[in-house]
C-alpha cells in the first residue's frame, strides 16, 4: 500500500490491524480501478446497499462476516448516513487509500473527492475535512475489524489500549498533518491549487499519511512528543 516504514519498525498491534486491513481485499485493486467503480455505482454522493453489493462483487472485496473476521458488517456500518446509504466520500477514500497505486496518484484522487465542479483548487477546509475522514478511517473505524478475528495473533485488549492511545491524540494531530498536506502555515492558506497539493507529497512523510498504518504510526508519535515529562520538583510546595 505504500508506507515506507519497515515491517521491522511496527509494533504487533500495527502488524495486526494491518493483516484485517488487507482482509478486505482492496490491496488487490489499484486505486484508479477502486476510483472507477465506487463513481460508476454512486449516485447524489451516496451508495445504497444495493450499489455496495455491486461495488464489493465486481471488485471481490469481503463485505459479509467470516470466520477470519466476524465484524466486517459491523465495520461497514459506521459508514452509513442517517438515512441508511453509505458515504460516498468516507468509503472511497478508504478504498483509496487501502488500493495499490503511487502516492501522488491517490492524493489527485483524494484531491478529486473535494472538487467537484473540477476547478482543480479546494479550500483549506476542504483539505481539513479530508484529514479528518482519513483520521476517521485509520483509527476509528479500521481496528473495529480486529474483534474476535483469528487473523489477530494477540490479545484484543492490546489492541484496544494501542489504538486508544493513537485516538486521544488524533486531534492534537490535526494541525501537523494540514500543514503537510498544504505544504504551508494553515493560517496563511485559504486555497491550494491541484498542483500545490500534489507536491506536498514529493516527500516521503507525507506519503506515508496517504496509507492508514503510516497515519496512525504518525499520530501516536505525535501523541508521544506533546507528552511533556514533569520537571523534578514540579508540584511541590515549595
Amino acid at each position: 500500500m505504500g508506507c515506507s516504514t519497515s515491517r521491522e519498525d511496527l509494533s504487533e498491534e500495527e502488524i495486526a490491524i494491518i493483516s484485517v486491513e488487507r482482509y478486505l481485499g482492496y490491496s488487490n485493486c489499484t486505486c484508479k480501478l477502486i476510483d472507477l467503480m465506487f463513481r460508476k455505482y454512486a449516485s447524489n454522493g451516496t451508495i445504497n446497499s444495493r450499489q455496495m453489493q455491486e461495488i464489493m462483487v465486481h471488485l471481490r472485496l469481503k463485505a459479509r462476516n467470516t470466520h477470519e473476521c466476524p465484524h466486517i458488517e459491523d465495520f461497514y456500518e459506521k459508514f452509513k448516513l442517517d438515512d441508511g446509504n453509505y458515504d460516498f466520500k468516507a468509503l472511497l477514500m478508504l478504498g483509496i487509500c487501502l488500493s495499490d497505486g503511487k502516492p501522488k496518484e491517490k492524493a489527485k484522487l483524494l484531491f478529486e473527492i473535494f472538487d467537484s465542479s473540477n476547478r482543480k483548487t479546494i479550500t483549506r477546509e476542504s483539505v481539513e475535512i479530508m484529514i479528518k475522514i482519513l483520521l476517521m478511517n485509520a483509527i476509528d473505524f479500521i481496528p473495529i475489524l480486529c474483534h474476535e478475528s483469528n487473523l489477530v495473533p494477540m490479545y484484543e485488549k492490546e489492541i484496544t489500549s494501542y489504538t486508544e492511545k493513537i485516538r486521544v491524540s488524533k486531534e492534537k494531530a490535526l494541525g501537523s498533518v494540514l500543514r503537510k498536506f498544504l505544504g504551508k502555515d494553515p493560517e496563511s492558506c485559504e486555497e491550494i491549487e491541484l498542483d500545490e497539493f500534489l507536491a506536498c507529497f514529493n516527500h516521503s512523510d507525507a506519503q506515508d499519511l496517504l496509507d492508514p498504518q503510516g497515519l496512525r504510526t504518525y499520530v501516536l508519535r505525535k501523541g508521544k512528543r506533546l507528552v511533556r515529562k514533569p520537571l523534578e520538583n514540579e508540584g511541590k510546595d515549595y
